[in-house]
């Protein structure tokens, strides 16, 4: 199952990104359409500044969600208790795994937002059908990122909560 999640959280972003840069080759070579001066003038600042930000947001969410999540439930008596419950029927059910995969995701989202920033500047700037085209797959890898980090942090959070009020009301 944890597999599964990962080739998720990791393969459909990829291939989304994949797909775009297929998109722009198709439209360069099929369609004879020249994507790369649209991109220059009216993506790659945007792109800049947005993915920029969003990596600072999101490395600042990243520390503070974790450690409140870790203190809150990982670090109870009552989470530790059920762990060690479910781990003697599963071994691979650890203590700290599913915070552990947050943080990774996490992690590499806010990497692939602030490569995108830093892409679109370096990279972005080769006048090239390839260059826009690698920009923008890389900018749709890490929006992709950037959604499945959204999801798992949903997930873990109605955990958080349905373990504060299992808790509360014993």
């Amino acid at each position: 199952m944890q597999k599964l999640m990962h080739g998720l959280f990791y393969g459909i972003p990829f291939l989304v990104g994949l797909a775009v840069f297929g998109l722009v080759f198709y439209l360069k070579f099929k369609l004879c359409v020249d994507t790369t001066d649209f991109f220059e003038k009216n993506l790659r600042a945007s792109l800049f500044a947005g993915f920029l930000t969003m990596g600072g947001f999101l490395l600042s969410l990243k520390t503070g969600i974790v450690i409140k999540i870790k203190e809150s439930v990982y670090d109870s008596p009552e989470y530790v208790n059920l762990v060690n419950q479910n781990s003697a029927h599963n071994e691979s059910i650890t203590r700290y795994g599913p915070l552990r995969r947050l943080s990774r995701v996490l992690s590499v989202s806010v990497i692939f937002c602030l490569l995108t920033s830093i892409l679109q500047f370096t990279l972005g700037l080769v006048s090239a059908w390839w260059a826009s085209a690698i920009c923008l797959a890389v900018a749709t890898f890490a929006m992709g990122l950037l959604i499945a980090s959204f999801v798992l942090i949903q997930v873990n959070l109605a955990q958080w909560f349905d373990f504060l009020e299992q808790h509360r009301k014993a």
